[in-house]
């Protein structure tokens, strides 16, 4: 008697159907992504030499073909350290640098989740150790409620890490970050070519120390490329106050004014001072409401800095560089003028 005759794999009928495996798996599985013509030769074919499903591998299969289907992106986690939770997402800055950086991780195949420094009980030892227990290898430090931030404590040598700006100060990591001195300069020589020329900078002394003093020296840079300018000195105050700025607006009587803080054009209206006929007014990071109100000023591109932020992180993870660099690298992103009904042409001014 004959010895029985081997079962056809698949990968033999697949040689007889001269397509690949893949092909004759769908057939086999009447797939409609297959033409129904493909189907049914492959079907026929099969039947014809007497091929039979082996059905461990089957069940195999549709186990691994489940587990892809349910299968969760590896997490980046991103570091918030604000006393209350939610409070950064009503910063517009801070909520487009965590929707850039979240779009951006998903188009990679990552989803980005916010671990909280500060929930009660957390240390930055056990977020250490929670991360890695969870298998993260990538982390992006949101910026932190201080401009001169620490984490010393927390386990960077675990970890491939960036961080959104300067406000983290120890360690220094890697960071992504808007180009506050270029659009400093950008905005002081669009707002000379209108004719301006004796341009006063008030903001929050924290809004210049958190990024590294690039605000203010931008503007001394600017200022000093404009002919025939006045030294006005700046506002530069923790104690920010309507008060301040109105004395400060009464003492130098500058032509336009830039500044960081969404209050301003607030303030100004208080005052009873118009813009542009009185004062022009420039903003150098125009959030939504400014650009709806037809600010004139910079637009950071913020989303485009968090992304920049997980372009930056995936490359130290595909090297597996962790922990503080010995040389830091920094992504920039620079900003746009945006023209708009707070300033005016005044060539005829001097």
């Amino acid at each position: 008697t004959p010895a029985p005759r081997p079962a056809l794999t698949i990968r033999e009928l697949a040689v007889l159907a001269g397509m690949s495996r893949t092909t004759v798996s769908l057939a086999l599985r009447n797939k409609p992504s297959l033409p129904k013509t493909t189907r049914e030769r492959i079907q026929a074919l099969a039947r014809r030499h007497g091929y039979q499903p082996d059905p461990a591998v089957g069940k195999l299969m549709e186990k691994i073909r489940e587990r892809k289907r349910n299968r969760q992106p590896d997490v980046i986690a991103y570091l918030t350290a604000y006393p209350k939770r939610e409070i950064w997402r009503e910063h517009p800055t801070l909520l487009d640098y965590f929707t850039g950086a979240s779009a951006r991780a998903r188009e990679c195949g990552y989803q980005l989740e916010e671990f909280w420094l500060a929930e009660p009980g957390m240390s930055e030892r056990r977020m250490s150790e929670i991360l890695r227990n969870r298998g993260i290898d990538g982390v992006i430090a949101a910026p932190m409620p201080s401009p001169d931030g620490t984490l010393t404590e927390f386990r960077w040598d675990y970890f491939s890490a960036v961080s959104l700006g300067y406000s983290l100060a120890n360690p220094t990591l890697c960071r992504a970050c808007n180009h506050q001195f270029h659009a400093m300069q950008l905005l002081m020589r669009e707002l000379q070519k209108l004719g301006y020329r004796d341009i006063g900078l008030a903001m929050r002394e924290d809004h210049d120390t958190r990024v590294n003093h690039n605000w203010q020296g931008g503007y001394f840079v600017g200022r000093n490329l404009i002919p025939g300018h006045r030294d006005i000195p700046l506002l530069l105050t923790p104690q920010w106050s309507r008060d301040d700025f109105a004395r400060w607006l009464d003492a130098y009587q500058p032509e336009a004014v830039v500044t960081t803080g969404s209050e301003v054009r607030e303030w100004l209206r208080d005052l009873g001072i118009r813009t542009p006929c009185e004062l022009g007014f420039a903003h150098g990071n125009l959030g939504p409401a400014m650009r709806s109100e037809k600010i004139t000023g910079i637009d950071q591109h913020s989303a485009q800095v968090g992304a920049s932020a997980v372009d930056l992180l995936l490359s130290l993870m595909r090297t597996s560089e962790r922990g503080a660099p010995v040389i830091p690298r920094l992504h920039m992103v620079e900003g746009s003028f945006v023209p708009g009904r707070t300033t005016k042409l005044c060539r005829n001014r001097h």
